[in-house]
């Protein structure tokens, strides 16, 4: 999809073991939602809603900018965020306020290449 927004109330999502695929630069706002593997593709994305994820990966071979809207939580088994010299992840919030990610159990924490930014 180019985009992915959830919007509806009383949602019940079933993650089974799928897979969301953000192909475009554009927002990934899941209200809070927990999602299997998430993989954000485009050059800049906006991640809104505290949200959890079984594996969140930022396609390698792209400069991204990743936006977290300040006063959420991301966890994830598995981060990929691996980056090069030359393909730089830039993390950053939408304020001044903070963001956070967190880990869970199992899985692992790959990336190179990251620019913090709050």
């Amino acid at each position: 999809c180019s985009s992915w927004n959830v919007a509806a109330s009383n949602l019940t999502l079933v993650v089974g073991t799928s897979t969301i695929k953000v192909t475009e630069t554009g927002v990934f706002s899941g209200q809070g939602e927990t999602f299997y593997d998430v993989e954000l593709n485009g050059s800049a994305h906006t991640i809104t809603g505290s949200n959890t994820f079984t594996t969140l990966t930022l396609k390698a071979d792209t400069t991204q900018t990743i936006t977290f809207t300040d006063g959420t939580t991301q966890t994830a088994a598995t981060f990929v965020l691996t980056g090069s010299p030359s393909k730089v992840k830039t993390l950053t919030g939408s304020s001044t306020a903070g963001w956070t990610i967190t880990k869970t159990g199992g899985g692992y924490v790959g990336g190179y290449y990251i620019d913090k930014r709050e």
